[in-house]
């Protein structure tokens, strides 16, 4: 029997987790908990960002927690802002800091709402 993640359709993630994407520098997943696995699998530790990173992904962002659609939608258009590169374009080799500085602003801008800013992680180089 296939491992499910609530809401996947069958083999979804494993089928994804299967994908060889060397050229893929960057995915970034603002949506709730994309690095949990599911109600039926809690322990499990194949998950969106995980599958992701085994198809080789190099740079993952994701959230362990419950995110508010408009923070969300914030974060990523900062994160997207802190990487661009007027001569590069989207310099993904600057993913951490990117987001570290966007985490950094928000977490200045809102101290006592860490549901705001601390819910995002970068897996990576």
């Amino acid at each position: 029997m296939p491992h499910r993640t609530a809401g996947a359709a069958p083999g979804a993630l494993s089928d994804l987790a299967r994908l060889d994407l060397p050229s893929a520098e960057l995915a970034v997943l603002s949506a709730c908990q994309t690095a949990l696995g599911g109600k039926e699998l809690p322990n499990e530790a194949i998950h969106l960002a995980g599958a992701l990173l085994l198809s080789n992904v190099r740079h993952v962002v994701f959230t362990i927690w419950k995110v508010e659609d408009n923070n969300a939608h914030q974060i990523t258009d900062e994160v997207y802002t802190n990487l661009a590169d007027p001569d590069l374009g989207i310099n993904a080799s600057r993913v951490a800091y990117a987001l570290h500085e966007t985490d950094d602003r928000a977490r200045r801008q809102y101290p006592y709402h860490p549901l705001y800013w601390a819910p995002y992680v970068h897996f990576g180089p």
